[in-house]
């Protein structure tokens, strides 16, 4: 089996961060006030090439307008959101590019708004959404190619469903299977819904959008189901199951669905042989599926391609190992008080293995320059003395593979 890790730059720390270059200052006259939950978002409009951002602040929306260099070229002001709209969660974009609905919603996903401007006209507009999904619950919203989902599902179905605003309300509806999600624990149902979105008062299910162009922290990518955009396809993930890395890719012009499985690395762990810590994730990037396995005495992570699924390479790492692959300090951040040492170096391989097993783990890539970065780590919620929570972060393998 090929080692993909001979050539890599490996970055042991649990957050990993890019070097940042100021390319542009909008003044925005921002007025702070009593209302919270301040929003902000960027549109990108492919076709005009400008970029779009909106500012929330205790009395206004503003709407600034910029070109292709990051030039200002408009500002637009619309009356702040309702308090109880907390969230823009998409965005549409009219065919020749002039047109924009921003959409927003409640705290509990279940009422609906649209923002609508226009730099043509100058104007804009409000709207509250009449939309009601019934016993349908919300998943996620999706903005692709200028247009714009919302994403639902009832509590035990196998069914997913997408939403499509066509300019008079969410009309269009496609319904899609995701039976490739479903599955049995212990006697129970689990359903997509129940994977995907947090249901109930004790929900955990978690969807997360992830964004190939911009490093992904840890924190996100630990979470099991995930969504990638990719060209006319929305691909979804699943690491609920045991064995499998689930795949469900849906053709966003016809939503045709494909599904797939990606057998998750073998550890070698015999069926009801006792395991400690065990945890499993995965992260696709430029077309390549990237698992890892963990327990409290070894890894295994795969890169495997994800349309042949030809294993392109394997690191294995057992506890009493090195990992002489690493070019820096495995670090640990936060402690379980906020007098507790915030910052400590990890030595062992062993105690590594341990405390990201048994962590939310997850596994990201970000290309820089001609090099891959790959990050391995995991985070905890701590409770504090005072009742409140912290983040507490575990070492992360990352590096540079060969341009893919």
């Amino acid at each position: 089996m090929k080692q993909f890790f001979l050539n890599t730059i490996i970055v042991l720390c649990s957050v990993s961060l890019f070097a940042q270059k100021e390319v542009a200052v909008v003044k925005t006259n921002y007025k702070a006030g009593s209302y919270k939950n301040k929003e902000s978002l960027s549109i990108s409009n492919q076709k005009t090439k400008d970029m779009v951002l909106l500012v929330e602040d205790s009395k206004d929306t503003k709407i600034f307008l910029l070109d292709s260099l990051l030039k200002q070229k408009m500002v637009l002001t619309a009356k702040r959101l309702d308090t109880k709209f907390k969230s823009f969660i998409g965005y549409s974009i009219g065919e020749k590019g002039e047109q924009y609905r921003v959409f927003f919603t409640n705290k509990n996903k279940k009422k609906f708004g649209m923002l609508s401007f226009n730099f043509k006209t100058k104007q804009t507009k409000q709207t509250l959404l009449g939309e009601d999904f019934g016993k349908e619950k919300y998943i996620e919203a999706i903005s692709h190619k200028g247009k714009f989902f919302v994403i639902t599902a009832l509590r035990k179905s196998t069914k997913v469903n997408f939403y499509e605003y066509n300019g008079k309300g969410f009309q269009k509806k496609h319904v899609v299977s995701f039976e490739n999600f479903a599955y049995k624990e212990d006697g129970y149902d689990k359903w997509p819904l129940q994977l995907m979105a947090k249901v109930g008062l004790i929900g955990s299910g978690s969807l997360i959008k992830i964004d190939e162009h911009s490093p992904n922290s840890i924190e996100n990518t630990s979470v099991k189901c995930k969504l990638y955009i990719n060209n006319d396809k929305f691909i979804f993930t699943s690491d609920n199951q045991s064995d499998f890395t689930k795949v469900i890719t849906v053709n966003t012009n016809n939503f045709d669905v494909t599904e797939d499985s990606f057998m998750k690395p073998d550890l070698g762990i015999e069926k009801g042989g006792e395991v400690f810590g065990l945890n499993h994730n995965s992260f696709i990037y430029k077309d390549v599926m990237y698992q890892i396995g963990m327990t409290s005495q070894q890894m295994k992570l795969l890169r495997t391609d994800f349309n042949s699924k030809e294993v392109l390479g394997e690191i294995v790492l057992k506890k009493k190992d090195s990992i002489t692959f690493k070019n820096g300090p495995i670090i640990q951040e936060g402690g379980a008080s906020f007098f507790a040492s915030r910052v400590r170096e990890l030595e062992k391989t062993s105690k590594f293995l341990r405390k990201v097993s048994y962590s939310e783990m997850g596994i990201t890539a970000f290309k820089v320059g001609d090099k891959l970065k790959l990050t391995i780590g995991g985070y905890k919620e701590i409770k504090t003395n005072g009742g409140g929570a912290a983040l507490g972060g575990f070492g992360a393998i990352g590096g540079g593979i060969g341009a893919i």
